[in-house]
C-alpha cells in the first residue's frame, strides 16, 4: 500500500516537475532582446523571436494542448514581418490568439481531450446508459468545432464549451445532426 501511494505521488508530481524544468530552460525574453545591436530587426532576429514564441508555446501545457505551436510560431513571424519592431511580442500574440485568423486551434487534440474528459465524466453520470461512446463523440466534435471557430485561451472558456456540448449532445437527435455536420467538416479538421 505504501508503495502504491508513493508511486501515485511520483506520477502526480512528474508533470509539474517536467514543466518546471522546461520553464527553466526557456528564459524570459522581451522583444527588445531580439533586436540587433543597431536596434533593427533582421530576418534572422525575427526568425529567432518566432522560434522563441514556438518554444514558449511548447512549454505551456495548456497552450500546447489547444493550439498548434507551429502555427502560432508561423503566424507570429508573419505578423512581426508586417508590423516591424514597434509592437512587443505580447501585443502580437494577443492579437493572434484573439483574432482566430489564422485559426491555430489544434482541432484533433481539442477533440481528443474533450472525448477523454467526457468518457471520465460520463462513466460516472451515465453509467446505466449504453450510448457513452456515441455521446462522447458528439461532445468531442462539438467542442472541437466550436473552439476552432472561436479559439480563446481560457480554461473557463473551454469548460463552458464542454458543458454546452454535453447539454447539446444529451438530446439524441442532436447526435444525428452532429454526425451530418461532421461530414461537412474538411478532413483537416477531423
Amino acid at each position: 500500500m505504501k508503495h502504491l501511494a508513493l508511486l501515485l505521488l511520483i506520477l502526480c508530481l512528474a508533470p509539474a516537475f517536467a514543466h518546471a524544468q522546461a520553464a527553466q530552460n526557456l528564459s524570459y525574453k522581451t522583444s527588445l532582446d531580439f533586436l540587433d545591436e543597431d536596434g533593427a530587426y533582421t530576418e534572422e532576429s525575427m526568425k529567432a523571436e518566432a522560434d522563441y514564441i514556438y518554444r514558449a508555446c511548447q512549454s505551456n501545457p495548456y497552450q500546447k494542448n489547444y493550439y498548434s505551436c507551429e502555427c502560432i510560431g508561423g503566424a507570429f513571424l508573419i505578423e512581426r514581418e508586417k508590423r516591424g519592431p514597434a509592437p512587443s511580442h505580447h501585443v502580437i500574440m494577443k492579437d493572434i490568439m484573439q483574432s482566430g485568423s489564422p485559426s491555430c486551434a489544434d482541432t484533433p487534440t481539442v477533440a481528443g481531450n474533450a472525448f477523454s474528459s467526457c468518457l471520465i465524466g460520463a462513466s460516472a453520470v451515465r453509467e446505466m446508459t449504453h450510448d457513452i461512446p456515441e455521446y462522447c463523440t458528439c461532445v468531442a466534435n462539438k467542442v472541437a468545432i466550436d473552439f476552432t471557430k472561436k479559439p480563446i485561451m481560457s480554461p473557463s472558456y473551454t469548460r463552458m464549451l464542454q458543458i454546452g456540448a454535453m447539454a447539446y449532445c444529451e438530446i439524441p437527435s442532436n447526435r444525428t445532426a452532429q454526425k451530418k455536420a461532421d461530414t461537412a467538416i474538411p478532413k483537416t479538421m477531423n
